[in-house]
């Protein structure tokens, strides 16, 4: 009995593992660039993907670097949905225009942001998400929407 579950586990995961409209919950893993990245396939608001990443001991996730960003778009293609937007761990908590990292307060070095972004449209962007559609740059968007999430263990 025990072998029955663990194939249909194995198979089950295997299936998921590969897909590309994956069902809500999952977590994928990666590593990317030194970092160990943890995507979560449940929409929630910026704040709240801050405080799941803690429970795990993990923090949303910083890109550090152009070649760290393709290599986990390249990643992100293989599992997100061509619509899919993800919060990453960059804010502009006091609408100064500076943009830290959540997981160190550090100001955020390496921008991938898109054409004209961040541009503060709605006066309360202050929260940053990788973009699937548009090639995986950067977006500023309101924090109490809710999108997939991405944590980090560096």
């Amino acid at each position: 009995m025990f072998r029955l579950w663990l194939i249909f586990f194995i198979l089950a995961y295997s299936h998921y593992a590969n897909c590309n409209n994956p069902p809500p919950g999952e977590t994928f893993v990666r590593k990317v660039e030194g970092k160990t990245f943890f995507i979560f396939h449940r929409r929630v608001n910026w704040m709240t993907a801050q405080i799941e990443c803690e429970k795990h001991g993990l923090t949303l996730a910083s890109v550090e670097s152009r070649k760290q960003a393709e290599k986990l778009y390249a990643e992100l293609r293989k599992i997100e949905p061509a619509d899919a937007v993800i919060w990453i761990g960059g804010y502009n908590y006091q609408n100064d225009g500076l943009w830290r990292w959540v997981s160190n307060g550090q100001l955020i070095g390496y921008q991938n942001w898109s054409p004209g972004e961040p541009n503060q449209k709605t006066k309360m962007e202050n929260c940053s998400t990788i973009e699937m559609w548009r090639e995986g740059v950067w977006n500023d968007d309101e924090c109490l929407k809710e999108f997939y999430y991405i944590c980090e263990f560096s």
